[in-house]
């Protein structure tokens, strides 16, 4: 018996995941009204019931199992370093201002591959990142972002490794599927 059913899931498993993000898509769509997104790395969907309430679904493996939810997108506000240069300021100014026009949502990361480092570099050519610079996902990856070198930038080391974990340790608290709003800096 339990042989079967793994047979069967290998089998699905193998014929992709499309199978699994039409049959998700299209559960999501028997309500109104419906948002939900679909990303690279997996699915992340949202259904707001009409009653108003919200079932939040995803797949993968996440940093942070949280456990808040929101009926209304989060803010997330960071905070510069202090000893941070104007050149870094901008550079977090920037950054903060791209995730804050995006459409973001907590997802599962999967880091498994190529780095993005490599990813750029074939792209844009080895001399591409400065000295002191890391390769940063504009969109994180936890916040739906996709894993490609249009999503890419180098970004002084610091901006990058500071931002990624203020937003880890923001985000962690809800749970995936949690839709996020505005992002600040002070």
């Amino acid at each position: 018996m339990y042989k079967n059913a793994s047979a069967r899931v290998k089998t699905a498993y193998n014929n992709g995941v499309n199978a699994v993000k039409d049959a998700w898509n299209n559960m999501v769509n028997m309500f109104s009204p419906a948002r939900y997104m679909v990303t690279p790395e997996g699915f992340v969907g949202r259904v707001q019931y009409e009653n108003g309430t919200n079932y939040a679904k995803s797949s993968g493996k996440s940093g942070g199992k949280g456990t808040k939810t929101s009926d209304k997108p989060v803010d997330i506000e960071l905070k510069y370093k202090e000893d941070w240069t104007p050149q870094q300021r901008a550079e977090a100014d920037a950054k903060v201002k791209a995730l804050s026009e995006a459409e973001t949502v907590k997802t599962p990361v999967d880091r498994k591959g190529t780095s993005a480092s490599a990813k750029y570099k074939s792209e844009y050519g080895d001399q591409s990142v400065p000295e002191g610079y890391d390769v940063d996902h504009t969109i994180d990856l936890q916040l739906s972002g996709p894993d490609n070198p249009e999503n890419m930038n180098p970004l002084d080391k610091s901006v990058n490794r500071s931002l990624g974990s203020q937003i880890y340790h923001a985000i962690k608290e809800f749970v995936d599927g949690t839709v996020f709003g505005n992002s600040t800096i002070k």
